[in-house]
């Protein structure tokens, strides 16, 4: 916020004493002063830094919700199963937030709430849907392998809900980018000193990414040992694999 040149739309608005809400927009902490109100999104240090603004509504929040207002939880080390739960858990949390919010503030101009879910199912779970993924887990539970149509869909049921009775309102759905298949990584410096368009400084290298010996050994395990195993005994190995480790993998060379 400080690089930027320019008053924003919330200050703008707030020039001419209109009231907007923002809840979990990225890149919004630390919460500006604002005649409305911020629960700030990604970028914010962590449930325990003043996220939320106004104090006074932070206190109440956190006494209506606990550690639910914390809306954008890390993976941890989840089982695959587990996390997907948590995205379905987190769109029901913003929801709840959102119209615990709206019930307070009436008379907002202008309100934005950010879902993150679409966004993680697509990262953590496209291989599990993508045949020609290399990736790709043949046999996968059903609900992994429909995890990103299962996550549009309850979004979509938490947005019926929430605007249910709005019709006056000026609604627009949107997103930072789309999702797609994610195949391979490329190192756009070794291409662009092979095509002759980088020159390192005399003694500089590019050194290639080596993954930490946890990942290695995961990636030994799938190449090696999973064709040897039946579709039970694969299950269970992969429920032990964190979610994290597993995507990690696929960032390594």
């Amino acid at each position: 916020a400080g690089e930027r040149v320019g008053p924003d739309i919330v200050e703008v608005l707030a020039q001419h004493n209109l009231r907007a809400g923002l809840v979990n927009v990225p890149l919004t902490y630390p919460p500006g002063l604002t005649i409305g109100f911020t629960i700030a999104g990604m970028g914010t240090p962590g449930p325990a830094s003043d996220f939320i603004y106004p104090p006074e509504l932070a206190i109440d929040l956190r006494q209506r919700l606990g550690d639910d207002i914390w809306l954008d939880r890390d993976v941890g080390k989840k089982t695959p199963e587990e996390y997907l739960q948590e995205l379905h858990s987190s769109i029901d949390r913003t929801e709840r937030l959102a119209e615990l919010l709206l019930a307070r503030y009436p008379d907002l101009a202008l309100f934005v709430v950010v879902f993150t879910a679409s966004d993680r199912v697509q990262h953590f779970y496209w291989h599990y849907t993508d045949p020609a993924h290399p990736s790709y887990v043949e046999d996968a539970a059903p609900e992994l392998r429909t995890a990103i149509e299962g996550i549009y869909e309850h979004l979509d049921s938490a947005l019926g809900d929430l605007l249910d009775g709005k019709r006056e309102w000026n609604i627009v759905v949107m997103s930072d980018h789309g999702g797609g298949p994610f195949y391979r990584l490329v190192n756009l410096n070794r291409w662009l000193m092979d095509e002759g368009y980088l020159h390192l400084e005399e003694g500089g290298q590019i050194r290639r990414k080596k993954a930490p010996l946890p990942y290695r050994l995961y990636r030994w395990l799938r190449l090696y040992l999973k064709p040897l195993l039946t579709p039970k005994q694969r299950q269970g190995l992969q429920r032990l694999i964190p979610v994290t480790m597993a995507t990690s993998l696929r960032g390594y060379a």
